[in-house]
């Protein structure tokens, strides 16, 4: 798993408004490292010399574009700090001193403020020979000054799941944290060759077994939120070009110029507007990546509204999701040049289209105009979704002089189905009205009937009820699955082998306390594994793997582990995905049904067979591609 796929954070800048929500920020550049070929004959990699000019060159941007009192550098000194930054250069980028600074910001930052790392210098990787928390194999590693010495173990280098552990500290206390590396597999963590400028890269090395590092999955939800860009992919090098003295990374070059002119775009918009500034230098060998969430913008909230790419190929236009991902036939949706735009509920789409045919990864859209020229990348959202015939069962029982009102403002939602028989039901609740489950136990509080929002919140909160029952559908005969998880407190770093649960509500597990998840690919091939979380809110969290849901295939065997920590008393509901094709699964996602925000639930597969029985998988679902799923419980106390 890379280490853009464990941390997953990027710019979440909340700017202009220092009143509000505090910014603080970490900035490392290295050029120089303790046991380089400069210092050192037997050396592995050589000194930089574009690293610490990035930290500077990405500090003024921000500086400007966000009118962010960053700290000065001290002329002949190697780090430099002030109430809202600290830099650490060459000698003083330690990795006690790296940590140090990340965990000091941490301490000083509050809900809803946010918290920036940028790193430039050299990225490696090493061998996961025991941990079993990278599909890959590999965990991806930035080097502080003073990694690989002649005595140094691996843990000298800042690995993947460490960074993630610090990043979940942050989003834990509700910080929103901003991640950029410029640096070799920094899409997951090298900057060689005249032509296409030197490399940030040091040799991967074979590590010793060592123990998992507490990467938590995120069972309970942060409340912060990630964004993660980095310079290169996975397995990519990430260049530094320029003569001697005037050194420079391309990605964080093109970073910042776009930061400057692009201050008020979604992150999805201003990593495209990099991509393309690299394209047109002729820098095609390095992919920057970004991942986590993309559809903020800088100094906005997260808008969790699941977009799919679109392209058009000889005139006709292809949504970029299929079956797997819940499109279908009938349904309507909009498309904008920009992800910006798409968030926009007053944008003028570029074009509307309607999807006449789903494949197992894409869909076709019969459009009602013909698109610009110049329109071959585009972004879709949903505007009307086809239900087919199934729906969610819902029982109005308000109060007398509500039901009337209530009853008319279901029947404006397709998905839903009013009959007595339903596992869901609309109550009174003193002065409200609340939706409750088969038990009793509520599950969103609704407010009064008559209120401007009231409308919204009844549809968001059935519409959450209804995503997890399409889910919960998707389970496959359990007999023939090629998966297997489970989950414990156990952390017995050599146990990846699930043992079966004493009782059918599962394991039990203590809230607040370190928790195993192990998914083992039982299948022939090789296989993508997503895990999700399912609480008593209907809240959905991705525990694997973790970032936007993209990872590599999990070989045949082998087991993936990751570490959560669940925080609340009740049951949890756990399905895992096996695909033979990666899909988006973040889409999958979702806050609470008793969150007050009206935007989740938005994807196609969120509202689709909405009636499907838990339990079994709707025969109207296609069967995109090869996968199962199964469903596995726990219950947290």
């Amino acid at each position: 798993m890379t280490l853009l796929r464990l941390i997953t954070a990027l710019i979440a800048l909340s700017v202009a408004h220092p009143a509000a929500a505090a910014i603080r920020a970490v900035f490392v550049g290295i050029d120089q490292y303790a046991y380089s070929q400069t210092n050192r004959e037997s050396a592995t990699f050589k000194d930089l010399q574009g690293a610490v000019g990035d930290a500077r060159r990405i500090k003024d941007a921000l500086r400007v574009a966000y009118q962010l009192d960053l700290d000065i550098e001290v002329r002949g000194k190697c780090a430099s700090s002030n109430a809202i930054s600290i830099t650490l250069i060459n000698a003083c980028a330690t990795r006690d001193a790296i940590f140090k600074a990340w965990r000091s910001q941490i301490d000083r930052l509050q809900t809803g403020d946010t918290l920036i790392l940028y790193f430039a210098g050299h990225g490696s990787q090493f061998v996961d020979s025991q941990a079993f928390d990278q599909a890959s194999g590999y965990h991806d590693t930035i080097l502080p000054h003073d990694a690989r010495g002649p005595a140094a173990a691996v843990e000298a280098e800042i690995r993947d799941t460490e960074i993630r552990e610090v990043i979940d500290e942050a989003t834990a206390k509700g910080i929103n944290v901003v991640s950029i590396f410029d640096s070799c597999n920094s899409g997951t963590a090298t900057r060689d060759g005249p032509a296409e400028g030197e490399s940030r890269s040091v040799p991967p090395r074979r590590a010793p077994a060592i123990s998992p590092v507490g990467r938590r999955a995120p069972m309970g939800g942060g409340q912060g939120y990630r964004v993660h860009l980095a310079a290169a992919a996975d397995g990519e090098e990430a260049r530094e070009v320029g003569a001697v003295g005037d050194r420079a990374g391309v990605f964080t070059t093109a970073l910042a110029e776009t930061l400057r002119i692009m201050p008020n775009t979604a992150f999805a918009d201003l990593a495209t507007e990099v991509r393309l500034k690299l394209i047109a230098r002729g820098h095609t060998a390095q992919t920057p990546q970004a991942e986590g969430a993309l559809t903020a913008s800088l100094g906005g909230a997260e808008k969790r509204v699941p977009l799919l790419d679109a392209r058009s190929e000889g005139g006709t236009a292809w949504l970029e999701g299929g079956s797997l991902t819940g499109v279908t036939v009938g349904s309507s949706y909009a498309l904008f040049a920009r992800v910006t735009d798409a968030l926009d509920d007053a944008a003028t789409p570029v074009a509307r289209g309607q999807v006449t045919r789903v494949e197992a990864t894409r869909a076709m859209l019969t459009l009602d105009a013909a698109l610009p020229a110049r329109a071959a990348a585009l972004i879709a959202r949903e505007t009307a979704h086809a239900f087919g015939g199934d729906t969610l069962r819902v029982r109005n029982g308000a109060a007398q002089g509500d039901v009337a009102a209530i009853a008319a403002l279901l029947q404006t939602m397709p998905f839903v189905t009013v009959t007595n028989s339903a596992p869901f039901a609309i109550v009174p609740a003193q002065s409200e009205v609340k939706l409750v489950g088969a038990d009793g136990i509520a599950i969103a509080a609704l407010g009064r009937p008559g209120a401007p929002d009231f409308h919204t919140r009844l549809r968001t909160a059935l519409q959450r009820v209804a995503r997890v029952q399409v889910l919960l559908a998707l389970r496959t005969d359990t007999t023939r699955a090629d998966v297997d998880f489970c989950i414990g407190n156990d952390l017995d770093a050599n146990a990846f082998a699930c043992q079966p649960a004493e009782t059918s509500r599962g394991p039990a597990l203590r809230a607040g306390a370190r928790a195993k998840l192990i998914a083992v690919n039982r299948a022939e091939a090789k296989r993508y594994l997503y895990v999700y979380a399912i609480d008593e809110d209907y809240a959905v969290n991705l525990a694997l793997p973790s970032g936007d849901g993209i990872d590599r295939a999990v070989a045949a065997g082998r087991p993936v582990v990751a570490f959560g920590n669940p925080d609340a008393k009740g049951r949890l509901i756990f399905l895992t995905l096996s695909t033979d094709q990666p899909i988006k699964a973040s889409v999958l996602e979702q806050s609470g049904a008793g969150a007050r925000d009206p935007s989740g639930c938005t994807t196609a597969l969120a509202r689709a067979l909405c009636a499907a029985q838990q339990g079994t998988r709707d025969p109207s679902v296609p069967r995109a591609g090869n996968w199962t799923a199964i469903v596995t419980s726990a219950t947290v106390k």
